[in-house]
């Protein structure tokens, strides 16, 4: 089961075990472009981290790996994630991208990382 967040339409689920160890959500859409940083707590599962568009009427990764949301009202676009951990105090890329299950639910696929470690996946304007 997940805990849930509504902002601007868009249904983000994380598990509640992220949540109660730590794990964080940061999403931004003021002026332009969303921003967001997903955090995933130490031993927890970057797959539970997923992102729903309920009312959207398109959702596609484009050649770039930005993903864009068509609904009725707005669309939006999303940055190709990026992902990282911070290993004495240096960041490591993680090897992240979206993907797009067959309702429409859109997921994290990331490489190899350690889970005994805070891992961040993000994307800016």
């Amino acid at each position: 089961m997940g805990a849930h967040r509504v902002i601007l339409g868009v249904v983000i689920t994380v598990s509640l075990f992220a949540a109660a160890a730590g794990g964080a959500l940061w999403w931004r859409h003021d002026t332009g472009p969303p921003a967001y940083r997903f955090v995933v707590a130490p031993g927890d599962d970057a797959r539970q981290v997923h992102l729903d568009f309920p009312d959207a009427r398109m959702v596609e990764i484009d050649r770039t790996g930005r993903l864009t949301v068509e609904t009725r009202t707005r669309d939006t676009r999303l940055a190709r994630p990026r992902a990282y951990q911070s290993v004495d105090g240096v960041r490591r890329a993680i090897d992240v991208r979206f993907e797009i299950d067959p309702l429409g639910v859109v997921r994290f696929v990331v490489g190899a990382y350690d889970r005994s470690r805070p891992l961040v996946l993000e994307g800016d304007r």
